[in-house]
């Protein structure tokens, strides 16, 4: 039986803010021409969140209605899981960790001015991203559904090895045609309906986005951060 994940019905990123998860020492701190670099670690494999397919309950009133919902359950989950083999071949040609890094390093440079630099042996400071779980959730068959990411971010002195900064992240953005590059406006519903019938193709296409949506709110968090006390 899949998983559900708790909704959300806007665009919605989270710092968490919980004790022994945030750290917040970047005004402390110059960045100022200091070399960056990024590394993401290799997260578990995506998923569709769902459970809306599992409704077996028996009606011993009415066995014709039984059959009719279990077999409607089946059916259900046999898209739902082929969904999923699409969505597992989308993500072998898209790394979301590696946009989401390289999104949120680039990203947070042009407004703080620290130089993005590939090697990290080479860096002043690290950016550590260390990504939990992510994928779409569906909560019914015709109600909306939802790209989501969840996660930490941290920054270390690379010479001291001393975290700096760290959020806990999450994004959740309620998909729409737009994200799958399908045409159609960012309000209309997309429902687990729409989701079985997106291609390989279109699911790359939406976890691209994700990514480099997310990073660019998490470069946002950092700036913010970095500039709480220079304002």
């Amino acid at each position: 039986m899949k998983r559900w994940l708790i909704g959300s019905f806007m665009i919605l990123l989270v710092l968490t803010t919980t004790a022994g998860c945030t750290l917040n020492k970047l005004p402390e701190y110059n960045l100022r021409d200091q070399k960056m670099a990024v590394m993401a670690a290799i997260p578990p494999s995506p998923k569709i969140y769902s459970d809306f397919w599992y409704d077996t309950r028996m009606d011993s009133r009415n066995p014709w209605r039984t059959m009719l919902r279990i077999g409607t359950a089946v059916a259900k989950y046999i898209q739902v899981d082929k969904a999923e083999a699409r969505l597992d071949s989308a993500l072998q040609h898209v790394d979301v960790p590696e946009i989401m890094a390289r999104k949120t390093l680039l990203s947070a440079a042009e407004s703080i001015g620290y130089a993005p630099v590939s090697s990290v042996k080479d860096a002043d400071f690290i950016m550590d991203l260390r990504i939990r779980q992510y994928g779409i959730r569906a909560d019914s068959w015709f109600g909306a559904t939802y790209l989501f990411v969840e996660g930490d971010v941290l920054i270390y002195d690379n010479q001291t090895n001393k975290s700096i900064w760290k959020r806990g992240v999450q994004v959740r953005d309620r998909v729409s045609r737009h994200w799958f590059g399908l045409g159609g406006g960012a309000g209309n519903i997309f429902t687990a309906t729409d989701l079985a019938k997106l291609s390989v193709k279109d699911m790359e296409t939406g976890f691209r986005n994700l990514a480099e949506f997310a990073g660019e709110r998490i470069a946002r968090s950092i700036l913010d951060d970095y500039q709480r006390k220079r304002r």
